[in-house]
């Protein structure tokens, strides 16, 4: 018998990520079933990708390909998946492969990064003197801002700010962009945290997304 996909599941939210456990540790689902996440209000970034991680902790057969989304929902396909007493697993925080966690990336806040980076300049202004206006190299996914006197960048990607050019070995790691943020004081607004704290997230326990 198909096991219901509302039942067990303990989901939690932290920043941007998901973390979906089932707490039966018995269950199987053979055709389409599982959740759906909204942002009710409209009020975060808009979503632009969902990335399974620690898939050695997630059930038997789950597939994360299955996983879907658009700019204010994901829907989490559980086809396939199962887990009974041979799901044990005791390097999983539950000792069991019965977790799903879900990274989710938000659209960059760019007029709030590019405070950020004019903020880095006030402070090494020998190594970021004027610059050149940011931009979004073609076939990249990095935000970039160019230095043409010292021949350095500011490179923003996966949320991490590394400084590189004539005055760097290589790619160095600034710290992350909360992190940056709250060091320089750079001022967040509601709808522009990268984060699902302080935002209503419709969670629909039952749907199945390829039959709507």
């Amino acid at each position: 018998e198909e096991s219901s996909p509302t039942a067990n599941w303990s989901i939690n939210f932290h920043e941007d990520v998901i973390a979906l456990t089932n707490t039966s540790n018995n269950y199987m689902h053979t055709t389409s079933a599982g959740f759906s996440f909204e942002d009710v209000d409209d009020t975060m970034p808009d979503i632009l990708g969902v990335i399974a991680f620690h898939s050695y902790y997630a059930p038997t057969g789950f597939d994360p390909s299955l996983i879907t989304f658009d700019a204010n929902h994901i829907y989490v396909d559980l086809k396939g998946s199962k887990c009974s007493l041979l799901c044990h697993f005791e390097e999983s925080p539950t000792r069991y492969k019965n977790r799903i966690i879900l990274k989710v990336i938000f659209a960059v806040d760019y007029p709030r990064v590019d405070t950020l980076l004019n903020a880095i300049e006030s402070v090494n202004a020998v190594n970021f003197p004027s610059h050149k206006e940011s931009y979004i190299p073609r076939w990249e996914t990095s935000y970039k801002r160019y230095y043409p006197t010292s021949n350095n960048y500011l490179k923003v990607e996966n949320n991490t700010v590394y400084m590189e050019g004539d005055d760097y070995e290589g790619l160095v790691n600034s710290g992350t962009l909360d992190t940056l943020y709250e060091t320089y004081n750079v001022p967040a607004t509601v709808d522009t945290l990268q984060s699902f704290e302080g935002h209503n997230i419709y969670v629909n326990y039952a749907f199945n997304h390829l039959s709507e």
